[in-house]
């Protein structure tokens, strides 16, 4: 039933709420215990004259899934490639433009550094020569 399920979850945020207000701590201190990954912000990229980008994405998709079996894959809005929860690379049309964004994140500068080569290789590979 609908409004169970709704009261459920309010329920659990309420649960939620005070379990941090318990805690003593300042919106601040909340924030600064959140983890801090490196990262590349939003990247978009013009597709080459004459292509199709949601075909780019596609081809991309497909190389990912053969090169990197190990990479767990999304295709929900265009590829998301995962390496466990250690990094993760994001390439999509994008639904306004001709480009294609993403971006990306390691827990370590090396783990962000191998799928920032994955996405360069990839998107070298259909045309797209500028590197994140």
């Amino acid at each position: 039933d609908l409004h169970r399920l709704i009261r459920r979850q309010r329920q659990m945020c309420i649960r939620d709420r005070l379990e941090i207000i318990s805690q003593g701590k300042n919106i601040r201190q909340l924030i600064e215990e959140i983890p801090q990954y490196p990262s590349i912000p939003e990247f978009r990229l013009p597709v080459p004259k004459g292509k199709d980008k949601y075909k780019l994405v596609e081809i991309i998709t497909k190389n990912v899934k053969k090169h990197y079996p190990k990479a767990k894959i999304s295709t929900i809005d265009g590829l998301r490639f995962s390496f466990g929860d250690r990094a993760w690379g994001l390439i999509r049309p994008s639904n306004t433009e001709p480009v294609i964004s993403g971006r990306a994140e390691g827990k370590t500068e090396k783990e962000l550094k191998l799928v920032r080569s994955i996405i360069n290789q990839e998107l070298n590979k259909v045309g797209i020569r500028q590197k994140i």
